[in-house]
């Protein structure tokens, strides 16, 4: 597609492929350390549209923290529960309108809590859901593949992908790639 030549490689240099309306970026294993921050430009439009927070131990029970930015919607699970909380999806996951257990979080991007099932099992990533906006005010349904190792402190994020059809937000599935 002739919209692969401009999303992507942007600020990350990793590389990229496409095929039918999926974009996956498979950025080098980003490590983010206790107090430190990572954001994901999904498109390169010129912002970032999600941002990973590695919260200090002083800030609150939770250590996690994904938030969408800049009209970007973070997604929860609410077959793991409530969807104040940002909670993982599987692979395999449908993300968009067709999982009636998708929801936006009501929170600021807290995950509930950094368990194997959410998060943080490190040989098994999960999935953050988002709806971000492009360049031109179209919406797309994406994944972020993230872990956190709760012994190190650390999230690692792998790679992200999002769906491009610019004429319908297509639902796109957890891990899917061209």
């Amino acid at each position: 597609m002739a919209y692969t030549a401009a999303a992507g490689l942007g600020a990350f240099g990793a590389a990229q492929s496409a095929d039918a309306a999926i974009i996956h970026v498979d950025i080098p294993d980003e490590v983010i350390v206790e107090g430190a921050e990572f954001e994901i430009n999904m498109d390169s439009a010129g912002y970032a549209d999600v941002k990973i927070q590695n919260l200090d131990v002083g800030y609150s029970y939770t250590r996690l923290r994904l938030r969408g930015q800049y009209g970007t919607n973070d997604l929860t699970n609410t077959a793991k529960g409530s969807a104040y909380y940002v909670r993982s999806f599987e692979a395999g996951d449908i993300i968009g309108v067709a999982n009636p257990n998708l929801a936006v979080t009501s929170g600021v991007g807290h995950v509930a809590k950094n368990d194997a099932t959410n998060f943080a099992n490190p040989t098994d990533p999960q999935y953050l859901g988002v709806l971000f906006k492009d360049a031109g005010g179209d919406q797309h349904w994406g994944w972020v593949r993230i872990s956190f190792d709760e012994v190190a402190n650390e999230a690692t994020v792998y790679e992200y992908a999002y769906e491009t059809d610019l004429f319908t937000e297509t639902d796109i599935v957890a891990g899917a790639v061209p």
